[in-house]
């Protein structure tokens, strides 16, 4: 998995950051999760598209850890976000033209990328029409 780039699997997933907390739907599945600051961090450097190795350099930037410690972090994260889903293999295509995020001039204290997964609404996630959405957006005025 070291090679590549990876993307978030959009649009059947959705995220927003609160608080140092980022909540993650996946609206194929009903599934959503909640990701620690770090996690929600990797996760959303993932919006323009990134590299195992640009992940874990932005990482060890922002934490102040070693280059090490971050490329392990991206990588189990990855690979979890993978599996559920969440991030998709991106290669061929080419990266977002956005900068990257702002790093603070204090580092941040660093705990390992957390994610845990939710299920309980699955039912409810999947009957909302919302899936059922074409180009028009929803609702539509036909």
């Amino acid at each position: 998995m070291r090679a590549g780039r990876f993307r978030m699997n959009s649009p059947p997933v959705v995220y927003e950051t609160v608080d140092h907390e980022t909540i993650v739907v996946n609206l194929d599945t009903g599934s959503y999760y909640d990701l620690n600051e770090s996690g929600g961090y990797i996760f959303g450097l993932l919006e323009r598209g990134s590299t195992i190795p640009d992940l874990a350099q932005q990482t060890a930037a922002r934490y102040g850890i070693e280059a090490a410690a971050a490329q392990t972090a991206v990588e189990e994260l990855l690979a979890t976000l993978v599996e559920e889903q969440l991030a998709v293999r991106a290669d061929g295509e080419s990266p977002e033209a956005a900068a990257p995020p702002a790093v603070d001039s204090a580092a941040r204290p660093f705990a390992a990328p957390v994610i845990n997964k939710y299920t309980d609404m699955q039912e409810l996630l999947l009957l909302d029409p919302v899936h059922e959405v074409d180009e028009a957006g929803w609702p539509s005025r036909t």
